[in-house]
């Protein structure tokens, strides 16, 4: 998930991203109670006719902004993203999801 976060902070700051977008690591960065904040939720989905390939489907449910403004809607969010995950069936995940390689499946099978 971080690379798809640089990658959209790479975008964003070459759109005109606003000032207070954080595009450094969390470990690293000032804290700020009104650091802006990505609430997303994921769904992975692996077949067992073929467990070398994970299917990924994700969505953001509010993005840069800062805590306070998430909690004020954390309810109707976290309603809406179990919503997202509970109409995500495996058919969904695998026709529109991401196709990614499992690495793990990979690399366990040479050890």
């Amino acid at each position: 998930m971080r690379l798809a976060e640089t990658a959209r902070s790479q975008a964003a700051r070459n759109q005109g991203a606003p000032p207070d977008y954080m595009d450094d690591h969390w470990l690293t960065i000032e804290y700020k109670e009104d650091l802006p904040h990505t609430l997303a939720v994921a769904s992975f989905f692996t077949s067992s006719q073929d467990d070398s390939v994970i299917f990924k489907m994700e969505a953001i449910l509010d993005e840069h902004q800062p805590f306070a403004a998430i909690k004020v809607r954390l309810d109707e969010l976290l309603n809406r993203g179990l919503w997202m995950l509970n109409s995500w069936t495996p058919d969904i995940i695998v026709a529109k999801g991401q196709q990614l390689e499992n690495l793990k499946k990979k690399y366990s099978e040479g050890m």
